[in-house]
């Protein structure tokens, strides 16, 4: 899903209500991956958990000070982490089981503010 799919980019949370939608999930069950702060700040604001790989471009700051719930070094390790979906601690949540991983998304649903209900 690109930029130009949802009303307003990142760190809004507008793009990952939209994955949530179109994959008829709740923003709680979907995994954020990413690599930059703004990915972090989206994933918060949506309630979704959040890893980041250490190799994004984030003008110099380390991304670990954006505190994600992880990181990786690099996404081979990926498979490993969403088979333990107890190593997510997201605040108010309980992730008790595998995360959705939304991949590349094509199309439009419905958003908070346009009805979907989550």
């Amino acid at each position: 899903m690109g930029a130009d799919a949802v009303s307003a980019g990142k760190p809004d949370p507008d793009g990952i209500y939209e994955a949530a939608a179109i994959l008829g999930v709740s923003p709680f069950e979907l995994l954020v991956v990413g690599d930059a702060v703004s990915d972090v700040h989206a994933a918060r604001a949506a309630g979704s958990p959040v890893i980041c790989v250490n190799y994004g471009y984030n003008y110099g700051t380390a991304i670990q000070k954006a505190c994600p719930d992880t990181t990786l070094d690099t996404l081979a390790s990926l498979p490993n982490i969403i088979a333990r979906p107890n190593c997510f601690d997201v605040p108010g949540q309980g992730v008790t089981t595998p995360p959705v991983l939304a991949g590349s998304l094509r199309g439009r649903a419905m958003r908070p503010k346009g009805g979907a209900q989550f």
